[in-house]
């Protein structure tokens, strides 16, 4: 038979069938098992949610409270498709594509912006410098700029020949295409839209500090100064 390898398979096919396996007491290691996932999945959950739930806030001028509830409620309906019948396809699906695509498509293209077309490294070394103990320096560019994209480039570009060459899962391809491709496409769309709308004034842009005595604060500083202007405007 075939054995699942990554994905919701392993943990809540295989794994639970080792554990049955076991000598001893099999419930206990079951439930402590499932009780350290529930943990894990828990703080995970929190961790993320901060993130989009701080974007809403700021970027719709939103108090915390109506934030977390637009984007907790939002994300709670449609989550309520994996409770369907089919939801455990649906979420292997799903998870499977937006962190094969949806996430390292997105990362790609921003390293790709900020290093080679908008140019911005030297004023991010500088502020990383301002608040961080440990100093960047060529080394931090660099990776960012060669390093990083020739390894997220490779990896998308590996994980389409494997999602090409057979469908994942042995799924129906109409069915990979809706909640596979479909799915990461509408999370690249609603990032990109979601960039285009303009921050609010209250938002300060250009109040990045920089480090004293490094070479880029020049930069820094002026572009940020070139942001305050943009936003009073």
């Amino acid at each position: 038979d075939e054995v699942a390898r990554d994905g919701i398979g392993l943990a809540f096919v295989v794994f639970p069938e080792i554990i049955s396996q076991l000598p001893g007491p099999s419930g206990v290691y079951g439930f402590l098992f499932f009780g350290s996932l529930v943990l894990a999945g828990t703080s995970s959950l929190i961790s993320v949610s901060q993130t989009y739930v701080a974007a809403i806030e700021d970027k719709f001028s939103l108090s915390r409270r109506s934030a977390a509830v637009i984007a907790g409620g939002g994300t709670a309906l449609v989550s309520l498709a994996y409770a369907t019948g089919g939801g455990i396809n649906t979420l292997d699906v799903v998870d499977r594509f937006i962190n094969s695509f949806g996430v390292a498509a997105v990362a790609l293209v921003e390293v790709v912006v900020v290093a080679w077309l908008v140019r911005e490294l030297p004023a991010l070394r500088s502020h990383a410098n301002a608040v961080s103990d440990l100093r960047l320096g060529w080394w931090w560019m660099a990776a960012l700029a060669v390093v990083t994209p020739a390894v997220l480039g490779w990896m998308t570009l590996d994980n389409l020949r494997t999602e090409l060459s057979a469908p994942y899962g042995g799924y129906a391809w109409t069915f990979l295409l809706v909640f596979g491709w479909g799915v990461a496409l509408l999370a690249v769309l609603v990032g990109v839209a979601l960039s285009l709308r303009r921050w609010p004034a209250t938002v300060p842009l250009g109040s990045m500090p920089v480090a004293s005595g490094d070479p880029d604060r020049g930069a820094a500083v002026a572009d940020g100064d070139d942001d305050e202007e943009r936003s009073a405007q």
